[in-house]
């Protein structure tokens, strides 16, 4: 557990992933209305795009960080209680017995 921060960037965030997610749809939304001349409009629909996928990747890459440390900890865990488990055993072989 104590690998958590292990993840988290030093940096500040600019901006956090939802807002890019947010941006890109407003970017396709502006490029598909009327506003803008037509090679603009293209290019700002294909940056949301850009925008977008960013994002699914950005989330995925996090899920699986977070997956594997959930891994890590099961496994460290289950660890753990090997050796609490099998310790007692130990213990109790090597008592004398009485008679």
């Amino acid at each position: 557990m104590e690998k958590k921060n292990e993840y988290d960037s030093a940096e500040p965030k600019v901006i956090s992933r939802f807002s890019l997610a947010i941006l890109g749809c407003l970017a396709i939304g502006i490029g598909i209305g009327s506003q803008l001349p037509i090679n603009l409009g293209e290019t700002v629909i294909v940056g949301g795009v850009v925008a977008l996928a960013f994002y699914q990747y950005r989330t995925r890459r996090i899920i699986r960080l977070y997956m594997q440390q959930n891994e890590m900890c099961r496994i460290a865990a289950e660890e753990r209680l090997v050796q609490h488990v099998t310790a007692p055993e130990k213990v109790r072989d090597r008592e004398p017995q009485a008679v």
